[in-house]
């Protein structure tokens, strides 16, 4: 708690405040403040509640006080406690004295009020800083001189070519007069400097914290400017003691009007990653070794050393200066090699330090979605996470050998610090890739779910892009342990603007009907066998067998990859041969499992209306059942298959909760001297309505949809 009292009723000859203070960790007491005369120089004190009493005076930059003590307002015996001359910033001091008083009243006087001869200060303290700007043949010339002590400091110039940089310096510091100082600044040779340099400069001070100045160089060049003096950072750490994990240090140059953006995210104090984006040599995110230095309140330097490998044929040391100008921010330089050096601004971000971000170990539904861009094509890669070590690789975009996949993969996880990690992705070489590829992917968030990814998969073959981990689905059991009976899986691709929709009805765990329509080969209803393999939460593996006759000269394996984005919907992956797959969305269709929709005989008064297509043709046909074992089919229309048929032998079979078959033995009719057997499958995806296929002969194969109408 502070509390700030006026000068009281006792007049000194000046100016002076009165504040009384009970040494006692439970109250303070403090006289009210009262005006008295007009002197815009008396001070002003607050006292704050400790076991110490702590007083601070208030008052003008450059005045000389004193600040007195007594026991009592009763007598005049006051005694000198300190005399100052006040900074920028209010004088504080500690009492030790005060407990064992009991209670002490405290006093400040005005001795000077002729601040102006202390316009020049006697010394300059850390984290001051110096602005000098100046104009010569049109080119502006800013210099920042920060102090890390009286006789050291960084100073940083831009404007003058070569000279251009930062500069860690030695000062000499000489007060001259009220209004005047003397100060050289000595640079030692730098890459872009190959000799030490001397400025001396001399200020003419027309306030406290501003002048006018004129330097001269080792050439004896020298130029006149404006001078600015900044105290609000002395008295404060800005630059930390060492580095700590979690922090992001962005620096920005320009060169040409082209912007290079470099991340340093550090892991520990000793390690960390080197995200460059831009012109800077090599580019990519690079796990990188730290060494970092305090240089003053205000200023650092850090070592950091890229590993060869990285885009680097071998290791490569940058030294990094840092100096602060704000709480977070201030300009830097990079020099990482003879006369290879850029300026620029840096800001510090500290808002992830103490927070984990990445996590200690992979879990099984983390989806990590990674977006590239290059040449105006932007490409997604997502990697599903089955378990800490196995996953799904969904690569929509232009992996070899070409198009998109889906890949089962090893992982290997390493947490590399609280914001960065590494996975290592083994594609096996059956997975559209010739031989196993190895991929090694280092994340460096940026925030708690996103930030910047490189992915490397061979010698000098590596992206960089923008990463995002969805951690919505984690803990939950999306695709199920087995297959259930009244399952559907709609599988949508497209290829040169036309669309296949192939969809997958589950009769029985190890069974089903194929449904294929568009552009597969041979389209089609076929019974399958199934095998049904989990292979994580979010993901699972369909092995599907066409038998010989239903389309297919040899029975057909087709081997499905599901990998779900969301609770009924993702991305699959179809493999029929080698070299022979097709990649697109899926959505599964629950609501008729466990209920039996494909009747398990058939019943006298039904009906099913089936229509069909085959190029401008419509095929309609309407079977109605008389009995399980006989009914009437018409046939609209006016191909030679027209007609009315009665005394249709039927013969029913189910297949399962969602298909079953009707064979229909149409007997010889004119001009059919023989008769006819029609078998239609039925697949239903409604309760009354689905998919058909009817054969008639061998070459004759008509796909549509059927309606059932249950007797009136």
């Amino acid at each position: 708690m502070k509390m700030n009292v006026r000068r009281s009723s006792l007049k000194p000859s000046i100016g002076m405040t009165i504040a009384t203070a009970v040494a006692s960790l439970t109250f303070l007491l403090i006289y009210p403040r009262v005006t008295f005369g007009q002197n815009p120089y008396a001070p002003l004190l607050s006292i704050t509640r400790q076991r110490e009493p702590q007083i601070s005076v208030y008052g003008l930059q450059g005045a000389k006080y004193q600040l007195q003590f007594t026991p009592t307002l009763t007598t005049t015996n006051w005694q000198v406690l300190t005399n100052f001359i006040l900074g920028t910033s209010a004088y504080t001091m500690v009492d030790p004295a005060a407990p064992a008083a009991g209670i002490r009243m405290y006093r400040a006087l005005l001795l000077e009020t002729n601040s102006s001869a202390n316009y020049a200060p006697m010394m300059l303290t850390p984290a001051e800083i110096f602005r000098f700007s100046s104009q010569s043949a049109g080119i502006i010339v800013t210099e920042t001189l920060v102090f890390n002590s009286p006789t050291s400091g960084v100073l940083s110039r831009q404007g003058s070519s070569a000279n251009d940089g930062l500069f860690l310096v030695t000062i000499t510091y000489t007060r001259v007069g009220p209004f005047l100082a003397q100060m050289s600044v000595i640079r030692p040779p730098t890459p872009g400097l190959p000799m030490s340099q001397t400025n001396s400069y001399t200020l003419v001070f027309t306030a406290p914290g501003a002048g006018y100045f004129q330097v001269t160089d080792s050439s004896a060049t020298s130029y006149v400017g404006e001078f600015a003096r900044d105290q609000s950072f002395v008295g404060q750490q800005i630059a930390p003691a060492q580095l700590g994990a979690g922090e992001m240090y962005s620096l920005l140059t320009t060169n040409g009007a082209i912007s290079n953006l470099t991340t340093l995210v550090i892991n520990s104090p000793t390690s960390g990653m080197l995200m460059s984006l831009g012109f800077a040599p090599g580019g990519g995110i690079n796990p990188v070794s730290i060494q970092y230095s305090l240089l003053g309140p205000l200023s650092c330097q850090l070592q950091v050393v890229i590993p060869a490998g990285s885009g680097f044929p071998s290791p490569q040391t940058n030294l990094y200066y840092l100096v602060y100008t704000s709480a977070n921010s201030g300009s830097y330089e990079s020099i990482s090699g003879p006369a290879m050096f850029s300026v620029g601004q840096f800001v510090a971000d500290r808002s992830l330090v103490g927070q984990q971000i990445a996590p200690t170990q992979l879990g099984a539904g983390e989806r990590y979605s990674l977006l590239t861009a290059s040449a105006g094509i932007s490409n997604v890669t997502t990697l599903v996470i089955n378990s800490p070590t196995s996953g799904m690789l969904v690569t929509p975009g232009n992996p070899p050998p070409t198009g998109a996949s889906i890949a089962p993969v090893s992982i290997e996880y390493l947490r590399l610090g609280p914001l960065s990690s590494q996975l290592q992705v083994v594609i096996p070489g059956d997975s559209g890739v010739p031989s196993p590829q190895t991929n090694l992917y280092y994340l460096v968030y940026t925030s708690a779910n996103s930030g910047s990814y490189e992915s490397i998969s061979g010698p000098a073959m590596y992206t960089v892009g923008q990463f995002v981990a969805d951690r919505s689905l984690v803990g939950q059991q999306i695709a199920l342990a087995q297959l259930g009976a009244g399952e559907m899986y709609s599988l949508l691709t497209t290829n040169a603007g036309i669309s296949n929709v192939t969809t997958l009805v589950i009769n029985s765990p190890t069974s089903g009907v194929l449904i294929s329509l568009g552009f597969a080969p041979v389209g089609s209803i076929n019974p399958v066998s199934i095998q049904y393999s989990l292979l994580g939460p979010l993901s699972c593996q369909l092995q599907v067998v066409i038998p010989a006759g239903s389309g297919f000269p040899s029975p057909q394996t087709n081997l499905y990859y599901l990998v779900y984005t969301s609770t009924n919907s993702g991305s699959y992956q179809s493999l029929s041969a080698p070299a022979m797959y097709s990649v697109g969305q899926f959505v599964v269709d629950r609501s008729l499992v466990g209920q039996q929709i494909a009747p398990t005989q058939l019943t006298a008064g039904e009906s099913y209306r089936l229509t069909s297509s085959n190029g401008p043709s419509v095929t309609v046909e309407v079977l109605i059942v008389n009995s399980p074992t006989d009914g009437i089919l018409v046939h609209e229309g006016t191909d030679p298959d027209s007609g009315i048929f009665p005394n249709v032998a039927l013969q029913y079979l189910t297949f399962g909760t969602l298909s079953g078959q009707i064979q229909a033995v149409i007997p010889p009719t004119p001009p059919m001297s023989s008769s006819r057997t029609n078998t239609y499958l039925l697949v239903y995806t409604t309760r009354d309505a689905g998919q058909f296929q009817r054969i008639s002969d061998p070459a004759m194969v008509l796909l549509g949809q059927f309606r059932r109408t249950l007797a009136q």
